[in-house]
């Protein structure tokens, strides 16, 4: 059987995702500079600066409407051959949602929008959810189980990326001792570390499973 659908929408979530890490690379990239010049440089070559930061800043914005876009879209042909992908559709409009409004309320009423920001991230873990679990059925319904288990072990790390974050937050509230603070801070560091790995394998399982296909 053909899965070629998925095969296209899910070649579009990794390139998206490659988009995004540009994006992020380049914003890095532009605060350091923007850090290093503006100590040491002189008016002109502040405006320069500041010019150049301007034009990037609206490229990283082109980039990541446009990653948006193939991403949504890459979901949308994939769900042609997987069931899974089509609950990650409802997991991104409903995070939508919740982001659009905690937009709304973040000036109006702080604990609604806490609570909806928490929601679209809730959102965004169910998303990646059913996308890892839909490249790991498709990859063994073409015999594929090196890739199978690529995408299961993503998804395993991301679950313990998301538990390690909320030790973090439940910690750092609990204790407020110089030892729980620098409890705090290693389980954080830990925590990255952890969510990086996760991030990585995502990137993989990606690609190991449009290749399978």
């Amino acid at each position: 059987m053909s899965y070629e659908n998925a095969k296209i929408g899910i070649g579009r979530m990794f390139r998206a995702e490659m988009i995004e890490l540009l994006c992020s690379i380049i914003a890095v990239v532009v605060a350091v500079v923007e850090l290093v010049l503006g100590t040491a440089a002189s008016s002109s070559s502040l405006n320069t600066v500041d010019k150049v930061s301007a034009i990037m800043l609206i490229v990283v914005i082109l980039l990541t409407i446009f990653a948006v876009i193939l991403s949504l879209t890459g979901v949308l042909r994939a769900s042609k051959d997987e069931d899974c992908f089509k609950r990650a559709i409802y997991a991104i409009l409903l995070g939508m949602v919740c982001s659009v409004l905690a937009s709304v309320f973040e000036s109006r009423n702080e604990f609604l929008t806490s609570v909806l920001n928490s929601a679209q991230r809730a959102c965004l873990i169910l998303e990646t959810y059913y996308v890892l679990t839909g490249c790991a059925n498709l990859c063994d319904k073409v015999k594929d189980e090196k890739s199978a288990k690529t995408a299961r072990t993503a998804l395993s790390m991301i679950c313990i990326s998301v538990i390690a974050s909320v030790a973090v937050s439940v910690i750092a509230s609990l204790l407020k001792t110089k030892v729980g603070v620098v409890f705090s801070a290693v389980l954080a560091l830990v925590a990255i570390i952890i969510e990086i790995i996760a991030q990585i394998l995502y990137l993989v399982a990606l690609r190991k499973t449009t290749k399978a296909l």
